[in-house]
């Protein structure tokens, strides 16, 4: 690497720069697959970030390392909360079509999935590109791996910590739309225009015809639809740690509360985390580690903002979403609504969707060192994640004639199961102008899924929103389970 430099420009036209060679950073230990390696051995392609880089104001880890990482692609698709995770590739896709484009994300040793991670969590944050970290992790690294360590305990130091952070996230640009009073010309005009030029001499209409069909008085119940839909986003992070030990048992404890409020009104998220690791040196061979992390992700009414802004898009400023009088939202069914459309603030009022994520994942490592240059080293991991997801649709709000008239419950229920296991035996070994450096590795992985969906219809409003209130339910069964184990060598010689 090369030593930061400023100049100061003046009046200077041509400013010739010379870069000097940055050597101490070459001592640096980074992070590369199973352990550490100093900077100036490494011959794999790979990227680093600080801590301090990945703390933004979003919820999103993904979201976070966009555009900050060379040969790392970030496709975000959608900003509302609890979906706002982006699609990672890591020196473009490298798999066939139909296959996972995913890379391989590590989480202090244990396969986990990104978007699970807590910014907060994070220590260190490492990217392998290239063919060294397929040799390694085998088909499963073919679209790179994401290496990451997560906070320790530091000796003789003990440490509280408070960090929170508010962010506030706005629409660049609103699409721009007609005024009511605009709307009301324009709308006019079209009438006059229509009967005018495709009827010839058959229907004659005036000015006096046009304001009868679109009177002043339709100016006094208008909708700023884009006002009474969107809201302020914003992000809330707060976290809470402490850390100490001594010089044989170190530990590291944190929780972590995130609010992210989305454009839509009632669009949002809640998450609370919880992050535990424990370090202790029984001797001066023998170490072992625990590592824990548990959160409880809740994003609110994702299917029904979308619906909810889709519908918006369509409808006349001239069309009174509330009851003048009652000031209560109409339910669509009124002259002014289109047939088909309704009213979309007022679905939106009683339509929603929830979703309730639970994971724990839990890591024990022993590590021995068997001879000065020999060092064994066991792992075993341990990941579950819950999801209970619910989607109520009221029957009032289908307008479309076309499709079923009746309203919907649906709930589903999924858990994921991951266990792992890894042995490595790994080898040491500096002379005076030699080295000798390599491990031999096996793993074994297993994972079961079971996932189950139950969805009623209905014909009147429910009074208790639950399956026991639906008289017949359509049932949806899906299970799987799958196994991995691999073997790996590795085996590298320096000399000086």
């Amino acid at each position: 690497g090369y030593k930061s430099q400023e100049v100061k420009v003046g009046k200077q036209k041509v400013l010739d720069v010379i870069l000097a060679e940055d050597v101490s950073s070459l001592d640096e230990v980074v992070v590369v697959a199973y352990g550490h390696q100093r900077k100036v051995s490494v011959v794999g392609a790979q990227s680093s970030m600080k801590i301090e880089d990945i703390k933004m104001p979003t919820a999103n880890l993904s979201s976070a390392i966009a555009g900050r990482l060379p040969g790392v692609v970030a496709v975000q698709r959608s900003g509302e909360p609890g979906h706002d995770d982006s699609d990672l590739w890591i020196r473009g896709i490298s798999t066939l079509a139909g296959q996972n484009p995913k890379p391989l994300v590590l989480v202090d040793g244990v396969e986990r999935s990104f978007n699970n991670i807590d910014p907060e969590d994070i220590e260190s944050f490492t990217v392998l590109k290239d063919a060294s970290a397929t040799a390694i992790y085998g088909s499963k690294a073919a679209n790179g791996v994401i290496v990451i360590e997560t906070k320790k305990g530091k000796s003789d130091q003990f440490q509280v910590k408070v960090d929170a952070m508010y962010g506030v996230v706005d629409l660049g640009k609103q699409l721009d739309f007609m005024s009511p009073r605009e709307t009301l010309e324009w709308e006019r005009l079209l009438y006059v225009n229509y009967y005018n030029e495709y009827y010839d001499d058959k229907i004659t209409v005036d000015g006096e015809k046009a304001l009868k069909f679109r009177p002043d008085s339709m100016l006094e119940n208008t909708t700023d639809w884009f006002d009474e839909a969107l809201g302020g986003s914003s992000t809330t992070d707060i976290s809470l740690s402490a850390s100490g030990g001594n010089a044989r048992t170190k530990f590291f404890i944190q929780g972590s509360y995130t609010h992210q409020a989305g454009i839509i009104k009632k669009n949002d998220m809640d998450r609370f985390g919880l992050t535990a690791n424990l370090q202790h040196r029984a001797n001066d061979r023998v170490s072992l580690s625990f590592n824990t992390s548990a959160s409880r992700p809740e994003p609110k009414n994702t299917t029904a903002a979308d619906r909810l802004y889709e519908g918006i898009q369509k409808m006349s400023p001239l069309t009174g979403a509330y009851d003048p009088v009652t000031g209560e939202l109409l339910d669509g069914t009124q002259d002014q609504f289109e047939e088909n459309e309704g009213n979309p603030l007022f679905d939106y009022s009683v339509n929603h969707d929830e979703d309730v994520n639970y994971r724990f994942s839990g890591g024990l490592t022993a590590d021995i060192q068997l001879l000065p240059f020999l060092n064994w080293n066991s792992q075993l991991g341990y990941e579950v994640t819950n999801t209970s997801s619910t989607f109520f649709e009221d029957p009032r709000t289908k307008h479309d004639q076309y499709f079923s008239q009746l309203g919907s419950l649906s709930e589903t229920s999924s858990k994921r199961n991951s266990f792992s296991w890894r042995s490595m035996l790994s080898v040491n070994k500096f002379w005076e102008n030699h080295s000798l450096t390599g491990f031999a590795s096996v793993e074994y992985q297993y994972e079961d899924y079971d996932y189950t969906n139950i969805r009623g219809e209905f014909e009147e409003s429910l009074l208790i929103e639950n399956l026991a209130s639906i008289d017949k339910g359509e049932p949806e069964k899906d299970m799987s389970k799958s196994n991995f184990m691999g073997i790996v060598f590795q085996a590298e010689y320096g000399y000086k």
